[in-house]
């Protein structure tokens, strides 16, 4: 409106003040058609904000912001694009199509560009990232299109640290580098057995206290260090041992420790065993009277448990002797019985033969049939008188 209230003043002024213009807006069609095209540049080269979207990201990690293209078709088509953050004025990215995509600052070695869907990606979100994003399309007939966009850091409790150990033994120097994956707005500090740390020269913090370096170390330094990753929706840690399998200080100093072990457990050992004899020293002292008294009446009770056991010895050897004297005095008043013997007799029998055919054929038949048998014989002893 400004350009056009200049050309209508210009035409309306009198013919030898406007003698300067140039004679084709001196005719009225013509005058009519230019502020008809000024109309219409004025119209396409305006900026059409576009209501914008809000996107979360985590801190350390990735941000990923798109805007489509608006109002795009092949006769009007997107010649360049710009992304900025609004809140801080910066420029991020200028692409020209057919050009490389320029970075600036800080997000030149941190950001990806995708001009295809018109994508740009933020690595290692920080906190300052944190705003209002603009990404203005500027189209070929010089209308701009801009989308605003809001990247909001969302707030994650702290994870489990991780402790790195480098140990350089030439110079006796220990680093150990603390990191937590995930977490916003973290603080780390450290301890060293459970407390602060020594304000000496030995001991130094860097890169925002994730990494501590021990200078000089020696035996006292071998001991537990611990990690401690803290933000507003918690606190974790971590822990770590320093021993012989890192360094050979602590090596010797675990050998020693363990010799000065023994030592102490063996001068334990033998404190025990005197404070036991002298109490037991102390024990007899003090109630002999009664120990006395008790092996007393131990050593009475056992002469009378054998005296008893001696009588019921003898007893029962006399009843036994008398029994055997009754037995042999009973065997001598029994009369003796009646002994048989057995004596072997002889049988004899002859056949005679019924047909005597002399003397010589019946002497031979009867020394060929005759036969004996020998059989027990009893003899009665004769009974005593």
């Amino acid at each position: 409106m400004g350009l056009g209230w200049q050309v209508w003043r210009a035409c309306s002024l009198p013919a030898h003040k406007r003698l300067w213009i140039p004679w084709c807006l001196s005719h009225p069609a013509l005058m009519q058609l230019l502020l008809y095209l000024l109309l219409l540049v004025m119209h396409t080269g305006r900026s059409m904000p576009v209501p914008g979207r809000r996107v979360f990201a985590e801190l350390h990690k990735r941000a990923v912001l798109s805007a489509e293209y608006l109002h795009e078709d092949e006769n009007n088509p997107v010649t360049k694009v710009e992304w900025r953050m609004l809140n801080k004025s910066k420029l991020i990215l200028i692409q020209n199509v057919g050009n490389n995509s320029t970075c600036f600052g800080e997000y030149h070695n941190r950001t990806h560009y995708y001009f295809n869907n018109n994508t740009i990606i933020l690595d290692a979100i920080r906190k300052e990232d944190e705003g209002v994003y603009q990404v203005s399309m500027v189209h070929k007939n010089t209308s701009v299109i801009s989308v605003n966009i809001t990247l909001s850091l969302v707030a994650v409790p702290p994870s489990a640290p991780r402790i790195t150990v480098s140990m350089n033994n030439s110079l006796m120097v220990l680093v150990l580098k603390c990191e937590a994956e995930e977490g916003t707005e973290l603080s780390y500090h450290w301890l060293k057995s459970g407390q602060s740390l020594p304000e000496d020269e030995r001991h130094s913090l860097r890169e925002e206290n994730t990494t501590l370096q021990v200078n000089n170390l020696s035996s006292t330094d071998c001991v537990n260090y611990t990690c401690v990753a803290a933000s507003d929706l918690g606190r974790t840690e971590e822990h770590f041992h320093l021993t012989g399998n890192t360094t050979l200080t602590c090596s010797a100093n675990s050998t020693a420790n363990f010799l000065n072990l023994k030592v102490i457990l063996s001068i334990s050992a033998a404190v025990i065993c005197t404070l036991g004899l002298c109490v037991v020293i102390w024990c007899t002292n003090k109630h002999y009277q009664e120990i006395q008294q008790w092996l007393r009446d131990m050593c009475s009770k056992d002469r009378r448990t054998n005296s008893r056991r001696g009588q019921r010895r003898r007893t029962d050897e006399a009843n036994v002797a008398d029994l055997v004297y009754d037995e042999i005095r009973d065997e001598q008043a029994a009369p003796a019985a009646q002994e048989v013997v057995q004596l072997p007799y002889v049988y004899t029998d002859f056949i005679p033969s019924w047909h005597s055919a002399g003397r010589g054929q019946s002497a031979t038949q009867i020394e060929d049939f005759g036969y004996s048998t020998i059989g027990p014989l009893k003899m009665h002893s004769p009974s005593p008188t």
